[in-house]
């Protein structure tokens, strides 16, 4: 009788487990892009915040940026108020803990991070998870990591005001000459 009972409980301890594992498993951050503008000048600075939506409580996260290092360069990251800067391995500055249970919730800022625009051309913003990093993803209170959807942002780096006038003079000036 003890012998079933401890199978009884080790089956339902199993099911417990499946269950926990299956409801981490539902759970999705979505982490989002959203720049200060989607258009900067040559030479200009731009902001751009780290958003993520969690429905489950999140207590650390990290993460990787790419952007197009001949249009822009990342000039600094700064993690959001919420959370506590912490080494990251890989040197971008992108990882954060909280010390409290968790934090959930929609647009909670992870990072605002600032760029400079170094040539015309459309550049995309990716994030991404390094797999086999421990110290990049999305550590649930307890139960493992998350699962994530990245969502890439588009920045255009257009050329300077000055440089189009000159462009736009010396334009003009041909369109004469040809008269």
């Amino acid at each position: 009788m003890n012998r079933t009972c401890a199978r009884g409980l080790a089956v339902a301890g199993l099911c417990l487990a499946l269950i926990a594992t299956a409801s981490a498993a539902a759970a999705t951050t979505i982490l989002r892009f959203e720049p200060s503008t989607p258009i900067v000048a040559v030479g200009n600075t731009l902001l751009v915040d780290v958003v993520a939506d969690f429905s489950e409580p999140i207590v650390a996260f990290g993460f990787d940026v790419a952007v197009a290092p001949a249009l822009l360069s990342v000039d600094s990251a700064v993690v959001g108020p919420l959370w506590i800067g912490v080494f990251a391995p890989d040197g971008d500055g992108l990882a954060g803990l909280t010390l409290t249970s968790g934090i959930a919730g929609t647009g909670v800022l992870l990072a605002t991070i600032e760029l400079t625009a170094l040539a015309p051309g459309a550049a995309q913003l990716l994030a991404s998870i390094t797999p086999g990093d421990l110290t990049e993803g999305f550590g649930l209170a307890g139960t493992g990591f998350d699962t994530v959807v990245f969502e890439p942002a588009s920045i255009t780096v257009v050329p300077e005001p000055s440089t189009l006038a000159v462009l736009g003079a010396g334009l003009l000036l041909l369109g004469a000459r040809r008269r």
